[in-house]
């Protein structure tokens, strides 16, 4: 087991300046090699400890205009498509889908995401595979 060390304040400011930089030069490279790749939006990401472990986090999520376009950073990143479906939320009680795929870049983890709203038959489809299933015999 490794043993866990405080870090200095110094230390602290250093590791976030290392994580923020080295986030933001991965964002820099993706954007020019991939200029046709659609960005809605960029949100870098730093989190760190005041301890030395494997805490440390950089990431970086890219939203994209469409589900599709996720698939083409998947593309890109050499990766597989992740899709979740969850219910909706109060203003929009739709059920939607959350496609997302993932890789790690210089240590930093770069994201690509996109949500659709279920259709209404996908939603039915969806909702009737949420409900637990009829016992066995049904009604007689």
């Amino acid at each position: 087991m490794s043993e866990t060390t405080k870090r200095s304040p110094l230390q602290t400011i250093e590791a976030f300046e290392s994580a923020a930089f080295r986030t933001a030069q991965v964002a820099r490279q993706l954007l020019a090699e991939h200029p046709d790749l659609s960005v809605l939006e960029i949100r870098p990401r730093t989190a760190l400890s005041s301890f030395i472990q494997d805490s440390d986090m950089a990431t970086l999520e890219i939203s994209t205009e469409t589900v599709d376009d996720v698939r083409g950073w998947a593309e890109a990143f050499g990766a597989e498509v992740e899709i979740t479906v969850h219910d909706g939320f109060s203003g929009n009680p739709r059920p939607f889908a959350i496609h997302k795929c993932t890789t790690r870049i210089s240590g930093v983890e770069v994201k690509a995401i996109d949500s659709r709203e279920l259709s209404d038959e996908e939603a039915a489809a969806w909702r009737a595979e949420q409900e637990p299933t009829a016992a066995k015999g049904g009604e007689g």
